[in-house]
């Protein structure tokens, strides 16, 4: 059973503020033991507690410290009261190891062992469990790989670990601990390395300052984003587990997480496929874009013949960044693009901001300055990437060039475990190699290939004359659909037909905030203008967007051809 809780200090009216929970749909109840752990627990609490299959646990004091060797013994004292209280309400129990001081993690993870070890003699717990917690503050016990070492070393069924999200995202600077990717990552680090799999958790949004908490904020807040969590622990088999929501309007944060992942239908994101779908039947009009696209400049080191973008415009600003991206807010999807925007100076800290602000987060590139060390700073924050080929290398380079540093660019990315789909603008020039151009994807481990036509906007004009007829485009699909299944190819095609998607399917954002919506072929410059986000925002400009069918449709992949 899956129970979503929130936690609040133990006092005398306990028993009422279960049946409170109970009666706002709360399935757990962590009772923090602030002051002390109590002799007991009235019997009539645990009945109440009982009678709505609310589940009940415990968090010690904070004050414990096993890292002081010189206070054992009183240490060992808070953990005996906490194997008490977990025995008797046959419950986990939370505790934060403490703090090095001036040890070393081997001196304290000598003391951590002979602790338990004694409390283990006094109260060896059966049927109830000690819960080991990361700790989001950099002087604390409690990394993963820390929490992992104590419980591999105890070996005792009855200790496991508790994953604090908001805590590792804290610790980590905002590193680690946010996105579907990163949350992977260290679930894959306990399911790998640690012997009991881990069935309880903390979360929701945290502030912090040079890697330390300072306090919790709201979970609507997504940083880090526990909806991207719950899609990770959905999509990796997690059916059994207790997850404690920490936010000073806890109860109010749980509901709003189980409506947005438990009900049926709600526009969702696969992101293993990397597109939207809707679960339920007949979508309506979601009251957000599902996708905007927002341009961080336009400056590019590529000359493409078909580009769209070559007018240049000034790079957007990171402080104009967080204002737009605070203005999008509901919006699920930010894909971010230029020009290239690996040229953008505050690519980095602009990424970081989207990945606090979104479910998911995209980003557009040409992967020439892809370096190493870059794909390993950029593969925190974003889902995933598209990049563009555009056939071999000899056809690729009469296109675009660099065909061989987009290659290096995508190795790097794979080597840091990115994820990308291919994208290629398919024209008279190239229609002949789709087939190469799938097999490139497909050795590569891309996710997709998106096939889409060349648009009559900037460079795009002078080869109009070049786009395929759609029978010809559908020739071309139907070629790439036996390819697949001849050669077992993996990747998945997606490919584009401008009658059937319409017009104004794309939302774009400008680096001077003007937002338009393209292609849409009877306007000028084959973009509709829809205002400018730095003097409106999101829901204003999305309630007089006329193509939000066409938005819809084309990112749930119903107006696509798609193998």
């Amino acid at each position: 059973m899956i129970r979503f809780g929130v936690a609040r200090k133990y006092g005398k009216d306990i028993s009422k503020y279960i049946e409170k929970l109970a009666q706002q749909n709360i399935d757990a109840y962590e009772i923090g033991f602030a002051y002390g752990v109590p002799e007991a627990i009235s019997y009539e609490a645990i009945q109440v507690a009982k009678q709505h299959n609310l589940a009940l646990s415990g968090h010690l004091p904070f004050w414990i410290n096993l890292g002081n060797l010189n206070s054992t013994e009183k240490n060992i004292g808070y953990l005996v009261d906490g194997f008490r209280m977990a025995e008797l309400l046959e419950t986990t129990v939370v505790f934060h190891l403490g703090f090095y001081g001036n040890n070393c993690f081997s001196d304290v993870k000598k003391n951590i062992l002979s602790c338990f070890d004694k409390v283990f003699n006094e109260i060896p717990l059966k049927k109830g469990r000690i819960g080991i917690e990361t700790t989001g503050k950099q002087k604390a016990i409690g990394t993963v790989d820390e929490i992992i070492e104590i419980i591999n070393l105890l070996n005792n069924p009855q200790v496991v670990p508790i994953i604090d999200w908001s805590h590792l995202y804290a610790r980590s600077d905002g590193l680690d601990a946010n996105g579907y990717k990163n949350f992977n990552l260290i679930l894959q680090r306990f399911e790998s390395n640690c012997w009991v799999r881990p069935d309880y958790f903390h979360g929701g949004s945290v502030l912090y300052e040079n890697g330390n908490e300072k306090k919790h904020q709201s979970a609507k807040i997504l940083a880090p984003s526990m909806l991207s969590l719950l899609d990770v622990l959905k999509d990796r088999g997690y059916d059994n587990f207790t997850f404690i929501i920490e936010s000073p309007d806890s109860i109010n944060d749980v509901n709003w997480l189980k409506k947005l992942k438990g009900e049926k239908n709600m526009f969702k994101f696969d992101y293993g496929r990397q597109h939207f779908f809707f679960d339920g039947d007949n979508p309506d009009i979601p009251d957000y874009p599902l996708t905007v696209t927002l341009q961080i400049n336009r400056n590019c080191n590529l000359n493409c013949i078909y580009c769209s973008e070559y007018e240049r415009l000034e790079d957007l600003s990171y402080g104009n960044a967080v204002e737009i991206l605070d203005k999008l807010k509901g919006v699920k999807r930010i894909i971010i693009s230029g020009g290239e925007p690996l040229l953008h100076k505050d690519l980095i800290p602009i990424l970081k901001a989207c990945r606090e602000r979104f479910e998911v987060v995209a980003m557009a590139t040409n992967a020439v300055l892809l370096s190493e060390e870059m794909a390993k700073q950029i593969v925190k924050y974003v889902d995933y990437f598209d990049i563009t080929i555009d056939g071999p290398r000899k056809i690729h380079n009469s296109i675009r060039g660099h065909f061989d540093e987009i290659i290096k660019g995508i190795i790097n990315l794979k080597n840091a475990g990115g994820s990308f789909s291919i994208v290629t603008v398919l024209f008279k020039k190239n229609k002949d190699v789709m087939d190469y151009v799938l097999t490139i994807a497909d050795t590569f481990g891309a996710e997709k290939l998106k096939v889409l036509s060349p648009i009559p906007k900037g460079k795009g004009v002078s080869i109009v004359d070049e786009r395929l007829e759609d029978t010809e485009v559908n020739l071309i699909f139907q070629k790439l659909k036996e390819v697949k299944e001849l050669f077992g190819i993996h990747t998945k095609v997606v490919m584009t037909d401008w009658n059937k998607i319409r017009e104004g399917h794309a939302i774009l954002i400008h680096p001077d905030g003007e937002m338009v919506a393209s292609p849409v072929w009877t306007k000028d410059r084959c973009i509709d203008v829809i205002g400018n986000i730095n003097k409106s925002n999101i829901e204003e400009l999305w309630s007089k967007y006329p193509y939000k069918e066409n938005h819809v449709n084309k990112y749930i992949e119903k107006t696509m051809n798609v193998c």
